[in-house]
């Protein structure tokens, strides 16, 4: 598999995005509904975080906000890797690792955030951009073809990782 560098992939959605900066287009879709809805909520929440702080808002909103991102990220991964075991998806481990790195940097920005240390919101928020976009362009698009070749998870075990996807 060969791995574009993430400029690229920036590249390749920049064309269909809105004035949103975390837009989410069809492009970004991997087939999976649920995988595809809580990427949508994760873009969703990131855009809140950047606006809430853009627009300066009490410190309060923006950490509610991170601990938001953290706690969602937390279920999504969990719910990912739930559905790659069920599947033996043969990448588990080096995907569990991509996300142990996203959920490590956001704990840590949520820490420092608390904690009022200096934070380059610019940089917190390319890098956040450009993780998501290459981790579902590149990682969850793996899992979702494999998913759909495979013949496990069967539709209620499914159902019960991601409630309301395939309804």
């Amino acid at each position: 598999m060969a791995i574009k560098p993430v400029d690229q992939l920036d590249s390749n959605v920049a064309a269909a995005e809105d004035l949103r900066y975390y837009a989410w287009t069809d492009s970004l879709a991997c087939g999976h509904e649920g995988i595809d809805a809580d990427h949508r909520c994760l873009f969703d929440i990131a855009e809140r975080l950047r606006n809430a702080s853009l627009q300066e808002q009490d410190n309060t909103v923006v950490a509610n906000i991170l601990r938001e991102l953290l706690s969602y990220i937390q279920g999504h991964f969990a719910r990912e890797e739930a559905l790659m075991a069920a599947v033996n998806y043969p990448g588990f481990e080096d995907h569990r690792f991509e996300h142990s790195l996203l959920a490590r940097h956001v704990r840590k920005l949520y820490q420092d955030f608390v904690d009022e240390k200096p934070i380059a919101y610019t940089d917190m928020w390319q890098f956040l951009r450009r993780w998501l976009r290459y981790h579902i362009m590149e990682s969850d698009m793996h899992i979702a073809r494999y998913v759909a070749k495979a013949k496990q998870p069967d539709a209620a075990n499914e159902a019960s990782l991601y409630p309301g996807a395939g309804s």
